[in-house]
């Protein structure tokens, strides 16, 4: 038992004398370097200065407008800067100098004021103005009685004057037909000379519509008063009684008529189709004003 536990006390002596060996002395850290010197900039050179600009020109006169001056020359350019020396290490160079502004040019004089035209004549004073009657058109049976319906016209006319003046506006007619505005004088024998050509006249022509309806306006130098002789209805036909019943009793009568049914160069009507046709509702008065 003793023999065993010298032997252990010399093996772990060997241990720590190994231990000891192999662990031996750590050197000291050397020094640290010194960091190197930073290089200087190089240096920027200086910029160029900027060239003077141009005096502006005059301003020429007014006539109605003045005339304008001529722009002025523009001042040159400054030459660049000379490039700064190489870049060195982190360094920065004086900036250059700015270029001195030109001097602005001087205005030119404001222009004389044109001439005020002259002032024109006053215009002649207008005539004064005439009341338009208003006739109505309707369609008549064959005992000449109004047929209360759908179809019938308006005519404003002017009662006297240089021309004859009209707006007519109509309804209910034959679409897109040709239709003629007519002075029908009558004849003493009316029963068996018609025509209303005696001397009769005819006033307008106008075409309706796809719907029957029908407008017309302007004026028409008719040379001759309404009615005009030899009409026989400037004294021979009275028309205040049966079966007319007019406000007026004497004067001319307007009717409308397809263009078809009226020979306008004869101032007749040459087919009788009274279902066709629109009659007065009373006599009219027009007065031709020789101008």
């Amino acid at each position: 038992m003793k023999r065993k536990w010298y032997q252990v006390v010399a093996v772990v002596a060997v241990v720590i004398l190994l231990i000891l060996a192999l662990a031996g002395c750590q050197g000291q850290r050397g020094l640290k370097g010194e960091q190197g010197e930073q290089g200087l900039q190089g240096i920027q050179g200086t910029q160029g200065l900027q060239g003077f600009q141009g005096l502006q020109g005059l301003q020429g006169m007014q006539g109605f407008q003045g005339v304008k001056g001529d722009k002025g020359d523009k001042g040159e350019k400054g030459d660049k800067g000379e490039k700064g020396e190489d870049r060195g290490w982190y360094g920065t160079g004086s900036q250059g100098l700015q270029g001195v502004k030109g001097d602005t040019g001087a205005k030119g004089s404001k222009g004389d004021a044109g001439i005020q035209g002259l002032k024109g004549d006053k215009g002649d004073t207008g005539e004064a103005g005439v009341s338009a009657p208003i006739l109505r058109l309707v369609q008549k049976d064959a005992t000449w009685d109004i047929i209360n319906s759908g179809t019938g016209g308006l005519l404003q006319y002017t009662p006297k004057g240089g021309e004859f003046g009209y707006i007519f506006i109509g309804g209910g007619l034959l679409s897109n037909t040709a239709y003629s505005l007519i002075y029908y004088a009558d004849f003493a024998d009316r029963m068996n000379e018609w025509g209303g050509n005696n001397p009769g006249a005819l006033i307008a022509t106008g075409i309706a519509d796809g719907t029957g309806n029908l407008y017309m306006v302007g004026s028409v130098a008719l040379g001759i008063n309404l009615p005009c002789e030899p009409d026989a209805n400037i004294s021979t036909y009275n028309y205040s009684g049966a079966p007319d019943y007019y406000p007026t009793a004497y004067g001319a009568k307007i009717w409308l008529v397809p263009s078809s049914c009226y020979d306008a160069v004869n101032k007749k009507v040459i087919s009788w189709s009274p279902t066709l046709f629109l009659f007065e509702t009373d006599l009219i008065h027009y007065t031709y004003i020789q101008r």
